[in-house]
C-alpha cells in the first residue's frame, strides 16, 4: 500500500515538473516498477513468510532504493518527500530493537553508534564528496544496515557497524567511478559533468546483501 501511494505521488510530481523531458514515459516506467516490486514482494511473502518478516527492513530499503536510483538516474533530482519513504525501514528497525529481545545494555551504545555514523556521512557531504540528497540516502541505508547487523549480532556491535558502513561507502565510491569512468577528467580528478550517485549506492547495497547477509 505504501508503495502504491509513493508511486502515485512520485508520478504526479514528475508529470507536473516542466523541466523533465519525456515525463509521461518515466511515469509509465514507474508504474511498471511498482507492479513488479509488489508482485515480487507478495510472492516472496507467501512462499517465505518468516524470511520476509525477519528481513523486512532490508526488503523495504531495497524497494525504496529502486525508486531513488531510477529517479536520480533519469532526472538527477532527489525530491524531499521521497526520503520520507526511506524512513519507514528505519522506524521499523528501531521498533524491532526497542521492543524485541535486544540486550537493553547495548541499546544506548547502539544509538550512539547510529548518531556517529549519521554525523560522519553528513561531514562527507559538507566536504563536497557528494550532494545533500546522496548524504540522506547514505544515512538511511547506513542506519538500516547497522540496525540489522546489531539485531543479529550483539557482540562487537561498534566494529560491525563501522565495517559495514565503511564497506558501503568505499564500494559505492568505486562503483561510481567505474560507472562514470568516461565522464572523469583524470588530469584534474573531477567529473566533466554532474552524474547521479544513488545508483552506485544501490549497487553497493545489493553487493553487501549478497555477500554479507544472504
Amino acid at each position: 500500500m505504501a508503495g502504491i501511494i509513493f508511486n502515485a505521488i512520485l508520478s504526479y510530481v514528475i508529470i507536473r515538473n516542466q523541466d523533465i523531458p519525456d515525463k509521461k514515459r518515466l511515469a509509465n516506467i514507474l508504474n511498471h516498477i511498482t507492479v513488479i516490486l509488489m508482485t515480487t514482494n507478495v510472492i516472496f511473502l507467501i512462499c517465505s513468510f518468516n524470511i520476509w518478516i525477519n528481513n523486512l527492513e532490508l526488503i523495504l530499503c531495497f524497494n525504496w532504493l529502486v525508486y531513488m536510483s531510477f529517479i536520480d538516474r533519469h532526472t538527477g533530482l532527489v525530491y524531499e518527500f521521497m526520503e520520507y519513504y526511506g524512513i519507514i525501514p528505519v522506524i521499523s528497525g528501531l521498533i524491532r530493537i526497542v521492543v524485541g529481545k535486544y540486550n537493553t545494555g547495548n541499546k544506548e551504545s547502539l544509538f550512539v553508534i547510529l548518531l556517529f555514523i549519521s554525523v560522519l556521512y553528513y561531514i562527507l557531504y559538507i566536504w563536497g564528496i557528494y550532494g545533500e540528497g546522496d548524504a540522506d540516502v547514505f544515512i538511511i541505508v547506513g542506519i538500516v544496515l547497522s540496525l540489522y547487523t546489531a539485531y543479529n549480532n550483539e557482540i562487537f556491535v561498534f566494529a560491525e557497524c563501522i565495517m559495514i558502513n565503511a564497506g558501503l561507502f568505499c564500494l559505492s565510491s568505486v562503483l561510481f567511478v567505474l560507472l562514470n569512468i568516461r565522464s572523469i577528467n583524470w588530469k584534474q580528478l573531477r567529473l566533466v559533468e554532474e552524474k547521479p550517485y544513488i545508483p552506485s549506492i544501490f549497487l553497493a547495497y545489493l553487493c553487501i546483501l549478497m555477500f554479507t547477509f544472504l
